[in-house]
């Protein structure tokens, strides 16, 4: 299963907001350098859905505010 998400790194707190059932808006505090925002966005999905951080991985964006992450398939959104 995929997510996509559309991350705001640098934000004054860290939040989600869902768009739709695949499609996300993350705002994290961290910066985006050092791979430091996608860490931030990994830890903040994994505790919403009650995931371990390894569950989730980057597919697509490293390196773009637009990202697609792979999760579990038996997950229910």
């Amino acid at each position: 299963m995929y997510l996509k998400i559309r991350a705001v790194p640098e934000a004054k707190e860290d939040k989600i907001e869902k768009i739709s059932t695949d499609t996300w808006r993350v705002w994290v505090q961290a910066p985006a350098e050092r791979n430091l925002a996608n860490q931030g966005i990994i830890k903040l999905v994994a505790h919403e859905l009650g995931l371990k951080d390894g569950q989730i991985r980057i597919v697509s964006g490293h390196h773009s505010p637009s990202k697609i992450f792979s999760l579990p398939d038996n997950l229910v959104l």
